[in-house]
């Protein structure tokens, strides 16, 4: 039996790019603890084409209900590897476990209003994504 066992981080789901970012993330931004920091950092300043980091939690939230946008604003880049590896080496997982962090008890309000806190690199907001990209791209296994 074939197990893929998937941690989850803060870059494992990137923007391609932030042209339906404004608009998504306004639906959302006031459901949030914070709105100070939810724009879009181009991974490679020199090069807009590398894509964008956003804090998991708040990418999450924003595109949960957008599964219109999944395709043509997300890159799952580390994802993407393995997937292409399995699909190389002729590798079908039987299981696939998906880890994702909520820290939400463990900080206060007056922690998260900060940028750098851990809570909004959670990635439990990225279920919905994963498992969308996930169905995706296994759809034609059984």
């Amino acid at each position: 039996m074939t197990i893929w066992i998937v941690t989850t981080g803060n870059s494992d789901v990137i923007l391609k790019n932030d042209k339906s970012w404004g608009s998504l993330y306004d639906e959302i931004r006031y459901d949030l603890e914070c709105t100070e920091f939810a724009s879009p950092l181009p991974l490679d300043p020199k090069d807009k084409s590398a894509g964008y980091t956003i804090p998991a939690r708040v990418l999450g939230l924003v595109y949960e209900k957008q599964p219109d946008y999944y395709k043509s604003d997300l890159n799952f880049p580390l994802l993407d590897t393995y997937y292409q590896y399995f699909e190389d080496n002729n590798i079908k997982p039987e299981r696939i476990i998906i880890l994702l962090t909520d820290q939400t008890k463990i900080f206060k309000q007056d922690q998260i209003i900060y940028e750098k806190c851990p809570y909004w690199q959670d990635t439990c907001t990225l279920k919905p994504l994963l498992e969308w990209y996930l169905k995706d791209k296994f759809k034609s296994q059984p």
